[in-house]
């Protein structure tokens, strides 16, 4: 197992659409940069440190984190097809239910190295405009706040995954995360959102001022959505003909 995952990691060491994808991971701690300097200068308005760290969450959990997380998630699998390298992957002597594991495992850690750069840029960002508040508090307050945007966006890219795996191709479950992200948008103020898996990180991460139905109904629902797609993925992939 330990030599398949290593397969997978120096796989994307050097592959070009992961080096973009975290490129694009740092564009939400740029523009809530961009946007704070331009009201410290416009406005003499006042950017804090937890200002760039809770807008930045927000920028991930309703719009950026699906797409970014979607990419890496359906990239792993969608270039095996493409490539029709999956027949040769077949032929190690692993089970095709521990080739998915190690390809999770792979993508698991990519995205937690994503967020864990969303939260150190937007520190060093803070720092380098001159931001209040730059302090250790407010840091270790913030972490465990990135650590459940990392969960709640991994629970959610076993659908995407199954979504690859019906297409062969990324470009279907990118089409459907720029829809989901774009439905974010529209509810995410409504009462929707808690019923939206989607939208459901966002909610449980801001909690306050979605009263319309039980916090357990969101995590019920993503939580079903995590297993009932993880198992899907696990049976389709097995019962495959490559």
């Amino acid at each position: 197992m330990f030599d398949t995952i290593a397969m997978e990691f120096k796989k994307l060491k050097r592959n070009t659409t992961i080096r973009l994808a975290f490129l694009g991971n740092l564009v939400p701690p740029l523009l809530n940069f961009l946007i704070y300097i331009n009201r410290k200068i416009n406005n003499n308005g006042v950017a804090t440190l937890e200002d760039m760290l809770s807008q930045t969450v927000t920028f991930y959990t309703i719009f950026f984190g699906i797409l970014i997380y979607g990419l890496v998630s359906s990239y792993v699998f969608s270039r095996e097809y493409e490539e029709d390298t999956f027949k040769a992957l077949l032929t190690i002597p692993v089970s095709r239910n521990m080739v998915i594991v190690s390809k999770l495992i792979v993508i698991s850690v990519v995205i937690f190295l994503m967020v864990a750069a969303s939260f150190a840029f937007s520190v060093i960002f803070s720092i380098i405009g001159g931001f209040s508040g730059v302090n250790m508090d407010i840091m270790l307050r913030y972490i465990p706040c990135y650590l459940m945007t990392y969960l709640l966006n991994m629970m959610l890219m076993p659908f995407m995954i199954f979504i690859t795996f019906l297409f062969k191709k990324y470009i279907p479950t990118m089409i459907f995360a720029i829809v989901a992200s774009t439905v974010n948008i529209v509810i995410i103020s409504s009462k929707y959102a808690q019923l939206f898996p989607f939208s459901i990180p966002f909610v449980l991460i801001n909690p306050n001022g979605y009263s319309y139905y039980p916090l357990s109904v969101s995590i019920a629902i993503i939580v079903s959505l995590f297993f009932i797609s993880l198992i899907l993925c696990f049976v389709f992939f097995r019962k495959e003909d490559l």
